[in-house]
């Protein structure tokens, strides 16, 4: 019997508290932001000044446990890693979201990441009848090539040098079995990820995975690694940086749950967060760090354009979102959950129209609106019931293109200002699909230690 790969995160898999855990801000559209969320995403089309909310059923997303990952490329798609495929959307809003034909579309999907400038998305497809795939996105919208299988590893993180798109790297585990040591990886790539080198990564302690974090913008063989344990949350974790593509490793901080890691263009500014509090800055590129806000609680990092993104802890901070303008001495709130006006204006028969009002219950308790609850609901907080374990609504197969307007009929706004959207008759059936997730527990403990370090 396998002894599978487990990372403290796990403990968030029930009843996890409603947090941010991915910002994408579109590469051409300053103002455009996605902030993925534990009940889907939040939107804004102005900077933060309004926010509108979408679910996760829409992009085949359990909101239970499953925090996936996301990146927006150049040409506008919008691309989510799920347990049950690649999900895409093609608009700035995403409300009709589809699928890649064949594995990728249908396979576990670990990770996707993007290219310089994010001209291409990357993905990386677990199997476990079959061999690891990493794919690509090719020239014509929507569609993917396998650049290399037979890894014979299991891949956890798959990132792209953004000054060098032929340096391509991949964290990676070994499968365990019952007596033998943990192993970790980092497979590099110099040909655009049609062939790798392995570089086994020495574990110290209660250590059991490598996992990569990021590349420099500047310096293709620069890399960034967060080393994990089974000690516990609070427990000091490795920030670790490799100067020549994984051949050796130098530990440059130690810090508890330290998950987030952001770069500026230049290379030099590195930063890097904890959800216990506290956010740390390098101006060397990464060669020592001081501890410049001690008090933010870091779940994600994103810097874009001169400033700094910060997913927060809403409970301890009071804002879920906030920004800072002076490389994160200070944090400006961007977004209050309360703030959220109501879900995207989807036409009601694309996936996320016809799909997200049945959620409007559980985002709405998510968000901490109880005044927008109808009369008689029990709330669940995205912890399995009633909603979370019930049936979900299929996607229209071919929505009639009259529908994809922007026209919605919507329900009076509630004492919250939340607005449910109420979908017309597109006809398709609501199929009782039963429970999203029929692995065996052992597998299932498995994925989320792959997933849900974001």
């Amino acid at each position: 019997m396998l002894l599978l790969i487990l990372s403290p995160a796990l403990a968030h898999a029930h009843n996890r508290p409603t947090s941010l855990t991915r910002i994408l801000l579109h590469p051409d559209e300053p103002g455009h932001i996605i902030a993925v969320a534990t009940w889907g995403m939040a939107l804004s089309e102005d900077n933060g000044a309004s926010w509108q909310w979408l679910c996760a059923a829409a992009f085949a997303v359990d909101p239970r446990f499953e925090d996936p990952g996301a990146v927006w490329t150049r040409d506008g798609r919008l691309h989510v890693a799920t347990y049950l495929g690649l999900r895409q959307a093609s608009a700035t809003l995403p409300c009709q979201v589809d699928a890649p034909e064949g594995k990728l579309g249908e396979g576990f999907v670990i990770d996707v990441s993007t290219g310089p400038g994010g001209e291409r998305a990357y993905a990386l497809l677990s199997d476990l009848n079959d061999d690891d795939i990493l794919y690509a996105s090719t020239s014509v919208p929507g569609q993917f090539e396998a650049l290399h299988r037979n890894f014979d590893l299991l891949l956890g993180r798959v990132r792209v040098a953004p000054s060098d798109p032929s340096h391509l790297y991949i964290s990676a585990g070994q499968v365990r079995f019952a007596g033998q040591p943990y192993r970790t990886f980092l497979l590099a790539s110099t040909d655009g990820g049609r062939t790798f080198e392995r570089h086994e990564f020495t574990l110290e302690g209660s250590e059991n995975l490598l996992l990569l974090t990021a590349v420099s913008p500047t310096n293709p063989k620069r890399v960034f690694g967060e080393v994990v344990g089974f000690d516990g949350q609070a427990a000091l974790e490795r920030i670790v940086r490799s100067d020549d593509g994984g051949l050796t490793w130098q530990t440059v901080l130690e810090a508890p749950d330290a998950r987030s890691i952001a770069i500026s263009e230049d290379g030099m500014t590195v930063f890097v967060g904890s959800t216990l509090g506290g956010l740390w800055r390098s101006t060397s590129g990464g060669a020592r760090f001081d501890l410049v806000n001690p008090s933010v609680h870091v779940r994600c990092l994103t810097w874009d354009r001169g400033q700094l993104y910060i997913c927060t802890n809403t409970e301890l901070d009071g804002y879920g979102l906030g920004v800072s303008s002076d490389r994160g001495e200070t944090v400006s709130p961007r977004l209050r959950f309360s703030e959220i006006t109501g879900m995207a204006p989807c036409a009601s028969c694309s996936t996320a129209g016809f799909i997200c009002p049945a959620w409007t219950g559980d985002v709405i308790y998510d968000l901490e609106l109880d005044a927008a609850l109808p009369e008689g609901f029990d709330p669940d907080g995205g912890t399995g019931a009633p909603r979370d374990l019930g049936p979900l609504p299929a996607p229209c197969p071919e929505p009639d293109a009259s529908s994809l307007g922007p026209e919605v009929r919507a329900m009076p706004a509630t004492d919250a200002g939340v607005v449910a959207v109420e979908p017309e008759s597109c006809g398709c059936r609501t199929p009782d699909q039963g429970p999203r997730v029929a692995w065996p527990f052992a597998l299932l403990l498995w994925l989320l230690a792959r997933k849900c370090r974001t």
